[in-house]
């Protein structure tokens, strides 16, 4: 590292306890420590050169040569930045490292092949950059020689006219061409073996998919990559056809994508997390024979009206319909042995655990618990009535609802973390009880509350949890005690 240690424009402090932060983790440790006017460099014991501070402020900045870690956030506030120009030493990029707001093109010094080797935490093309590979615009990716083509590699980058994954690539893994919204068509060769969860989510080819017909494990099968094992769809287009025999959607296969009606035959038997989250669905009508919805399933389709939980369904993930903000109906059929849907709820009918809901649910006075994310980004659901008997209140199950005015009632003893974020509408709560709170961030966020009322007999109780509480405007609540 005699480059940054004898350079006269770096200062070098040397065996200095220092910590940084990569991939949402505190690593800490004794560093060689470099510093100039823009960065600062730790390098540690196996002589890896970490960027670990930014504080220029240029439109265009260039990571000093033999950086091999860039940690979590670095770029993430430099609102000047358009122009990033890195080293082909980078090993590995931390989580929204490059998410300057309005950075738009990233220059690096390697091959392709060497880009796909470094490892990301995040989507490296968030902000809509472009990548330029000695010095041309990448528009068409085509790739061979290479075993792995790392997780996020090109998550976000926009406008590809194809993705041709060719021979000797075996491996594609987690979310590696995430959101490449507007690519052509996706080819895969007959080498292809592994496809981690999420890897083309919410790439959306319009020109669909085609895939080497020697391939072992996929397939091509109305227009979707199917995996041949397991008769699961793995990817998904505007252009697909769900065909009999598939018993499964898997997790992100539809994202983003923008039909407003798909059938679904009734050989499919589950349907994976975050399967059709953001599309433009109107309406859902699930085949009667699916027995699992994984988490996040529906979220954020934003056109979704209606939905029908069919009597075969057995098990239902979390934040089934989160952000779903035109949902107003939810009905599930009769004969389901597990759930049962009343007011616009969905809930299990042993337990009385409401899971689901939307802006128009009314939840019944049967229910007990509401669960974690339930009604999560319900920003339209403006008036809440709880029910008498509730008991517990899961993590983030109202987070970002839009009602003005709380009631608790005095049967509830718990309410989880952060339960009530972001409501940026409610500006008075009232206990009838003496509830736990998992913390004072369960109304993190709360911007406009003004007060809480509580029975008087545990105001030691409510004192202490709401004593030093500040909403947004910086105003301490008014706490007001009644017998």
């Amino acid at each position: 590292m005699s480059e940054f240690l004898d350079n006269e424009e770096w200062s070098t402090i040397s065996d200095v306890e220092r910590e940084y932060f990569f991939n949402d983790k505190l690593v800490e440790g004794n560093f060689i420590v470099c510093d100039n006017e823009d960065f600062t460099l730790l390098i540690d014991k196996n002589q890896d050169v970490i960027v670990n501070l930014f504080i220029g402020s240029q439109q265009e900045v260039t990571v000093p040569d033999d950086a091999a870690v860039i940690v979590d956030d670095l770029f993430e506030d430099c609102e000047n930045l358009e122009t990033l120009n890195l080293p082909k030493s980078i090993k590995a990029v931390g989580k929204n490292a490059f998410a300057a707001p309005n950075l738009k093109r990233i220059n690096y010094a390697g091959t392709l092949e060497q880009w796909c080797d470094i490892e990301f935490y995040s989507a490296p093309f968030a902000s809509g950059c472009a990548l330029y590979i000695d010095g041309k615009r990448l528009e068409k990716i085509e790739i061979e020689n290479k075993k792995e083509i790392s997780a996020y590699a090109f998550a976000g980058l926009k406008e590809l006219s194809s993705i041709n994954i060719g021979k000797r690539v075996k491996k594609i893994c987690e979310s590696a061409f995430e959101h490449c919204a507007g690519v052509g068509k996706i080819v895969l060769s007959e080498d292809a073996e592994i496809l981690e969860d999420g890897a083309f989510e919410g790439s959306n080819p319009k020109d669909g998919f085609e895939i080497d017909a020697n391939n072992p494990k996929y397939k091509t099968i109305g227009n979707c990559i199917v995996d041949k094992t397991e008769n699961s769809i793995i990817a998904g287009c505007d252009k697909s056809v769900v065909e009999n025999g598939i018993e499964k959607i898997g997790d992100y296969a539809f994202t983003d994508c923008t039909f407003e009606e798909i059938e679904l035959p009734p050989s499919v038997k589950e349907i994976g997390d975050g399967a059709f989250s953001g599309t433009h669905l109107k309406k859902i009508v699930l085949s009667e024979g699916v027995k699992k919805l994984g988490n996040n399933v529906f979220e954020y389709c934003a056109e979704l009206t209606s939905a029908i939980i069919p009597a075969t369904v057995k098990s239902i993930g979390k934040a089934v319909f989160c952000g779903c903000q035109s949902l107003t109906s939810i009905r599930a059929e009769r004969g389901n042995k597990v759930y049962s849907a009343e007011g616009n709820c969905v809930l299990e009918t042993a337990s009385g655990k409401c899971i689901a809901g939307c802006k128009d649910s009314e939840i019944p006075d049967y229910a007990t618990e509401i669960g974690a994310m339930a009604f999560y980004d319900c920003k339209e659901l403006r008036s809440l009535r709880l029910p008498r008997g509730l008991r517990k209140i899961g993590v983030c199950a109202f987070t970002h609802i839009g009602a003005e005015e709380l009631v608790f009632p005095a049967t509830l003893s718990e309410i989880e973390l952060s339960a009530f974020e972001g409501c940026k509408s409610l500006k008075r709560i009232t206990f009838e009880g003496e509830t736990a709170l998992d913390s004072g961030d369960v109304f993190y966020g709360c911007a406009v509350l003004e007060s809480v009322t509580a029975p008087k007999q545990y105001k030691k109780h409510y004192k202490k949890i709401f004593g030093g509480f500040k909403n947004g405007e910086g105003k301490k609540l008014k706490l007001e005690f009644v017998k």
